[in-house]
């Protein structure tokens, strides 16, 4: 067995920040406590120094399946550099194709790739499936979450979507609602235009909740979308909302701030949108990660942060998005037991005038290192082809996020 023993870090688990060590044996957490022996002298020993070993980024909108090679390659990167260590794409199938062997290639074409991974699958083109084909695609696949774009909710609304629904429903799981496109709008920052959207959201979440269905509402950016999903905040049911605090359209009526992340974080059905991946330039054959702060820096202000915020931030993160999608425990928390991906976090002084250099790291600046299937990524590491030992994940229904009631 390859163990590899990490010293003297600040290991930010689900309910508490340990000072101490991990020991990773074939790629899973092995042992978090204090002052841990080598298994054995081959044992890789790395010495942290204090800094955060935090759970790796879920990144449940990572587009690896629908852009051509060059700009695919560069959004992985791009997802790696923030620490992502679990991808996930939405899989199309369309109606002349075989829905299996869809699925198969996409996984078989995808099986090259850095981290983890693995597939939602399109609400609309799946609405079409019989249950017995939905059911392959649950039970044989894997595929435990659907997608619905935003230009598809009539559907929902008037009904066309039942079936998917209640199959949804039926097998506890998830249906991820995107809500991007609508604030993209150039027309978002009129109030007529932002009134309609949040009736047609209204609608939306009575049908969703009649039906029974898990559903995540996604770019959630404003207090007024949240009131729509979440009433008086207190009633705690099948719908969750991810919020975007770092990517929200100046003109928005009510956005969100960072000042309010880790209040928001004390609500269960909260969780935190992954960061918008933003290719280069086609000027520009590299990605300067080195010269940029990757999301954690941006929703902290690259602050001391207390330990009570880390903790919020990572379930908001990590935790609960792998417990809605079907990864936990293997996936989302620093537990033994549990795939040993992580990033070794160190917040930096941020620099306003910090100006593009070369393209010098995977990683942005106040990441100093991931673990990702067994393989420690420094700052200064390059990736090379016969080093992708990413693994298709199979997934299983949602684990239970908590009791439906009320918020004590």
């Amino acid at each position: 067995m390859k163990y590899m023993l990490l010293q003297n870090g600040l290991i930010v688990q689900p309910h508490r920040v340990l000072k101490g060590d991990m020991l990773i044996g074939n790629n899973r957490i092995m042992q978090i406590g204090f002052h841990l022996q080598d298994p054995n002298p081959e044992t890789e020993v790395i010495n942290l120094h204090g800094k955060y070993v935090l759970p790796g980024l879920i990144h449940f909108r990572s587009p690896f399946l629908k852009i051509d090679e060059n700009t695919q390659a560069s959004t992985i990167y791009i997802a790696l550099s923030h620490g992502g260590t679990f991808l996930m794409d939405a899989l199309k199938i369309a109606k002349t194709n075989n829905y299996k062997k869809t699925i198969e290639k996409a996984r078989a074409s995808s099986q090259p790739i850095i981290t983890d991974f693995s597939l939602h699958i399109d609400a609309s083109s799946a609405n079409k499936l019989s249950e017995e084909d939905l059911n392959h695609c649950f039970i044989k696949e894997g595929a435990t979450s659907f997608t619905l774009k935003w230009k598809h909710i009539h559907q929902v609304i008037d009904g066309r979507m039942n079936h998917l629904l209640k199959f949804i429903a039926l097998n506890k799981l998830l249906l991820i609602c995107e809500t991007g496109t609508i604030k993209s709008s150039t027309l978002i920052g009129h109030p007529k235009f932002f009134d309609a959207y949040l009736k047609l959201l209204s609608e939306a979440l009575q049908v969703l909740r009649a039906e029974g269905a898990q559903v995540l509402i996604t770019d959630v950016a404003s207090k007024a979308e949240l009131d729509i999903i979440f009433g008086d905040y207190k009633y705690i049911d099948n719908v969750f909302a991810a919020i975007n605090i770092n990517d929200t359209p100046a003109d928005i009526p009510g956005a969100l701030t960072k000042e309010v992340l880790t209040t928001l974080g004390a609500h269960p059905n909260i969780v935190l949108d992954p960061p918008v991946l933003q290719p280069p330039e086609v000027s520009h054959r590299f990605i300067e990660n080195k010269t940029m702060y990757s999301f954690l820096q941006h929703v902290t202000d690259g602050k001391k942060v207390t330990q009570n915020a880390l903790l919020t931030i990572c379930q908001m993160y990590a935790t609960r998005p792998a417990k809605l999608l079907g990864a936990y425990p293997q996936k989302g928390a620093l537990e033994p037991g549990a795939d040993a991906d992580l990033i070794i976090w160190s917040p930096v002084k941020t620099d306003p005038n910090q100006k593009p250099g070369a393209n010098t790291s995977l990683l942005r600046t106040d990441i100093k290192g991931i673990l990702t299937n067994g393989r420690f990524i420094t700052e200064d590491d390059l990736i090379i082809s016969d080093q992708l030992y990413g693994r298709y994940i199979y997934r299983n229904a949602t684990f239970e996020v908590h009791s439906t009631g009320i918020i004590q």
